[in-house]
């Protein structure tokens, strides 16, 4: 997938449970899980956006049972088995961004402001670094990573290009800082925008969304 914008989905609620004679009925069931992608083979992403998803509610509890079923898990990436590599991608306010199960390798990547739990639950294995995270819960390594360090990320909007796209608003430590084509960063960004800039600059942007000169 790459040059793709996954934003606001959500999955189903879970089921009401269901009457039992004699006693109450059954709790509600778990939501939906993984709201924008859920892995469990082989997955590359490349200069690419996850924005708003969400998780599915829990289901009512059936006649005389109050328990509520959960809601589902990780509203962004669910990835359950197999590999997921993720190049230069902006992930920012899901319920609960990426769950790392299996192998993910991650790379040039924003991981930010998740709005259910932790930005990451799981291991993940970088690939190249230069990745960013405003929390602590994804356990970058890197030299080149940056960790509880908010990215100023604008609005979901047109910016130019096929698809919305998270501007990186001036001042944001995500500017410059992904390194340069010698180390991985792409030739262009989602919007199809030149890496890096033009603007003097030979390091290009973490994230999916090339500043253009801003500092």
């Amino acid at each position: 997938m790459t040059s793709s914008t996954l934003s606001n989905n959500v999955p189903g609620p879970g089921g009401a449970g269901g009457a039992r004679d004699p006693g109450p009925g059954a709790p509600g069931g778990t939501g939906g899980s993984a709201g924008a992608v859920l892995n469990s083979g082989t997955l590359t992403m490349l200069n690419s956006t996850l924005y708003g998803n969400q998780v599915g509610e829990g289901g009512a509890g059936g006649p005389d049972n109050g328990v509520h079923g959960g809601p589902g898990t990780t509203g962004g990436i669910m990835n359950t088995g197999g590999t997921a590599t993720l190049h230069f991608l902006t992930i920012a306010s899901n319920a609960g961004d990426l769950n790392a199960g299996g192998t993910v390798k991650l790379e040039g990547t924003i991981i930010a402001g998740s709005t259910d739990g932790p930005n990451c639950v799981g291991t993940i294995s970088e690939e190249g670094g230069y990745n960013l995270d405003s929390g602590a819960s994804c356990g970058l390594s890197l030299g080149t990573d940056k960790s509880s360090v908010e990215p100023n990320l604008g609005p979901l909007a047109a910016n130019g290009g096929p698809t919305q796209t998270l501007a990186l608003l001036t001042g944001s430590p995500a500017i410059d800082a992904g390194g340069t084509s010698a180390t991985g960063c792409p030739a262009i960004d989602q919007r199809g925008v030149a890496r890096p800039d033009g603007a003097g600059d030979t390091a290009c942007d973490i994230g999916a969304y090339e500043s253009q000169g801003l500092g």
